[in-house]
């Protein structure tokens, strides 16, 4: 099969004498096949040494703890030429590698490797106990010049070299083979095709080629299949909901949004900006391009608990007409150090493949947290994640448009939130009055239906100053449940008041917060003042309506803050 050019780089590598062993990260097990086959059949490899003569090959399967000799055969019923394996047994006088009891088929293999030119594959490292295992091993190998004398190789297959440790890193060559190529998914699709017998014009292969982009080889190979056992045809739908699933095994969650802007009550002055900074160059990309406006990146949401950013962001997938993918911090942070990185570069590759797209994090101040913060017995693991973050926000060519939400945007990393990784930072205030009303009507008639009675939408609002949409939501459904209760017919004021008899809001706490996060902004680079002080501004005005003295004080206080 076509696409070995990272076999080539590999080879390359090796004659270079850049390392006699090479660590390959990859999560497709059909590229350890393509390997091992090139390992035997492929005259390139012959060419390491400049003599004339065979390699002798093995295999190392780390899961099994089994060593196998490599060749190829003739298969007596087919007549192909197939790749063999054959048990090998040490012999038990090998030598101990370091002078103490080791581990027997390492130490053997090492002689074999270090007294004449071997090939050796090890795979599939997926565990710090594996890579813990090998590294001893792996660094005298790095080191010993038995190897470069003898020409001989070791291949690593591992599911993220990061596992290893720096200091093994440092003197091995490492390489990350790509999930796949156009090219490389055509030909795995036609092979399916043909062996199923299920016929395909051009155009309907070359969009399953593009549906399938970002997966691997392997996956390519799945996703053909289960389409046609599933659907009894082969769709593009079959791969995104491939992917849909892969983003789920790693923790993340794939929306489709149900509602835009109209279920979002209030805040009309921020969902304008929105409309016109955001949604419509990213939907109208040649009027941006007209105009040399680039396309957004990405924007954080800042505000109190419960204020509905994350329903905002899913508000604006449903306005842009794009698919939301949620990532939570949790997703990243492993309990084993190398998971954490290898989890980014395999997400980000499927995101980037999905594109374009709408990525909400929530709670990113978990996710990027400025490094001045992180504890010295991190290990790395959260320096390394922020950069590997950095990286893919950095990307120029990247499609998918980042929302993240936070509630300490002091606590993000400096480098994260500047212009080319995301356009700006917003602050979303609990919502004033008027958002109130309509927060409190969508959640009686538009979300949900509750047959309301005799109910003062506009008093509830005036009683309720700094209560947050997550808070209102709740009220509606308590004051429900009291009706409920009470087997009346409809929803009356009484069960709303009834609710709010329960509830104990701290005013001046929230006032306090709100007002350490308009300082907090005041103080940052990516920020529209502007679009600042409007906010301010629409809810003083909006609270001012209200005949109360809370809402006088609370208007008063962020007037003096603008």
């Amino acid at each position: 099969m076509n696409g070995r050019d990272w076999i080539t780089d590999l080879l390359l590598a090796r004659k270079s004498n850049h390392s006699a062993v090479l660590l390959v990260q990859t999560y497709d097990p059909l590229r350890i096949s393509q390997f091992l086959r090139a390992v035997v059949e492929d005259f390139e490899v012959k060419k390491l040494r400049p003599e004339e003569g065979d390699y002798t090959r093995y295999y190392y399967d780390i899961q099994r703890g089994r060593l196998f000799s490599l060749s190829i055969s003739l298969d007596v019923d087919s007549g192909a030429h197939v790749l063999s394996k054959m048990p090998v047994v040490p012999s038990s006088s090998t030598q101990p590698v370091f002078g103490m009891a080791g581990h027997p088929l390492l130490d053997y293999l090492d002689q074999e490797l270090t007294s004449k030119p071997t090939i050796l594959v090890i795979s599939y490292v997926t565990r710090c106990n594996q890579a813990n295992l090998l590294s001893n091993y792996v660094e005298a190998w790095c080191l010993d010049t038995k190897l470069y004398r003898e020409y001989s190789t070791v291949v690593v297959f591992t599911s993220d070299i990061s596992l290893f440790p720096e200091a093994v890193r440092r003197i091995a060559f490492c390489y990350s083979v790509v999930p796949s190529t156009s090219e490389e998914r055509r030909v795995i699709i036609e092979k399916c095709l043909k062996g199923l017998s299920y016929e395909a014009s051009e155009e309907d292969i070359s969009r399953l080629v593009s549906a399938s982009a970002g997966l691997t080889l392997h996956e390519t190979e799945v996703g053909v299949l289960r389409s046609f056992y599933f659907h009894r045809k082969i769709i593009p739908e079959a791969f995104t909901q491939l992917k849909i699933e892969l983003l789920e095994k790693m923790g993340l969650e794939f929306i489709e949004p149900k509602y835009g802007f109209e279920a979002f009550g209030g805040y009309s002055y921020l969902k304008e900006y929105i409309r016109s900074r955001i949604i419509l160059p990213i939907t109208n990309p040649d009027l941006a391009k007209h105009y040399g406006v680039p396309v957004p990146r990405g924007i954080i949401l800042y505000g109190y608990y419960g204020c509905g950013k994350s329903f905002l962001a899913e508000c604006m997938a449903k306005e842009i007409g794009l698919t939301m993918v949620r990532i939570r911090p949790s997703t990243f942070l492993s309990r084993y150090v190398g998971e954490t990185e290898a989890r980014i570069r395999r997400i980000t590759q499927i995101l980037d493949a999905m594109a374009p797209n709408i990525v909400f994090c929530d709670e990113i101040d978990q996710l990027a947290m400025a490094r001045d913060r992180i504890t010295m017995g991190d290990s790395g693991v959260f320096r390394r994640l922020i950069s590997g973050l950095l990286e893919w926000l950095g990307k120029r060519d990247r499609k998918s448009f980042l929302i993240g939400a936070t509630n300490y945007v002091e606590a993000l990393d400096r480098a994260f939130i500047r212009h080319g990784r995301i356009d700006e930072v917003i602050l979303v205030l609990p919502p004033d009055f008027e958002a109130r009303r309509e927060i409190l009507r969508i959640h009686t008639s538009v979300i949900r239906k509750i047959p309301l009675g005799k109910v003062d939408l506009d008093e509830i609002a005036k009683m309720t100053a700094l209560w947050t949409g997550a808070e209102l939501d709740h009220l509606c459904i308590e004051a429900s449940k009291t009706a409920m209760r009470d087997a009346s017919e409809t929803v009356e004021m009484e069960h709303f008041m009834e609710v709010m008899e329960g509830v104990s809001i701290n005013r001046t706490e929230r006032m306090n917060e709100i007002s350490r996060m308009i300082r907090e902004m005041q103080r940052l680079t990516v920020v529209n003042r502007r679009l600042l002080r409007e906010s301010i501004k629409a809810f003083t005005e909006s609270e001012k309506k209200v005949e109360s003295i809370e809402s006088e004080r609370i208007a008063t206080l962020l007037e003096q803050l603008e």
